[in-house]
């Protein structure tokens, strides 16, 4: 009886030890994996800034009034795909300040934020709707809305409708510049899941990272 109670209780120490070793796997895990989505919203918002900020030196942008290429809008595309909404939100709107701050644009900032926001939300409504959406639509329909949302801010602060007569010029070019856009969005997110950076319509990131991580962490064990 004795021998029989010292073995049961040498297998239930057992399997506690290796029940309490693989809950702290899995929570190394997940700060891992919370670091490595912080590390790559932090290069994202560098990457969306720096096309920002290369997009002001083209001629091309003040030769059409109110017209943009939206290079910036390549990793909020990507950043749809790759974070949560709220993930994505919080990359936009640092975008914007930052960028309206650094450029000296701070008037033009309320027509930047509503072409944001309305294009964000369309592209999250859309991708709920339709989770495997091409981007090259995603990428359309979020010019199209950004385009709105900004004719809506300057008939607001104008007190007029008569902007929406340009509408047909802006949506007209939004058509191209978008699918451009999505484009390019699902070529950079190819390119990073073939490399393992990134695991397609999923929140893991870094793959190659967290396995290097957590192969010097079982070592350690």
């Amino acid at each position: 009886m004795r021998g029989a109670r010292r073995e049961r209780g040498v297998r239930q120490g057992a399997s506690a030890r290796t029940r309490i070793c693989a809950e702290g796997a899995e929570e190394a895990g997940l700060a891992q994996q919370g670091a490595a989505r912080l590390t790559l919203l932090s290069i994202c918002l560098a990457l969306s800034l720096m096309l920002f900020f290369i997009e002001l030196r083209l001629p091309l942008v003040a030769a059409v009034p109110g017209f943009k290429l939206g290079l910036a809008n390549i990793v909020t595309v990507a950043a749809l795909r790759l974070f949560r909404a709220r993930e994505a939100l919080l990359l936009l709107v640092l975008r914007i300040v930052l960028g309206s701050v650094f450029a000296g644009s701070l008037p033009a900032l309320s027509f930047s934020l509503a072409g944001g926001l309305l294009a964000l939300s369309v592209g999250v409504l859309l991708l709920r709707a339709v989770p495997r959406v091409s981007l090259a639509l995603l990428g359309v329909v979020g010019a199209l809305s950004h385009n709105v949302g900004q004719l809506l801010a300057a008939a607001f602060w104008l007190g007029t409708l008569d902007v929406f007569y340009y509408a047909p010029v802006l949506f007209a070019l939004a058509l191209v510049t978008g699918a451009a856009t999505g484009f390019l969005a699902q070529e950079v997110l190819r390119r990073m899941g073939k490399h393992g950076y990134v695991q397609p319509l999923d929140f893991i990131v870094f793959r190659p990272f967290l396995d290097f991580k957590n192969k010097k962490n079982s070592q350690k064990l």
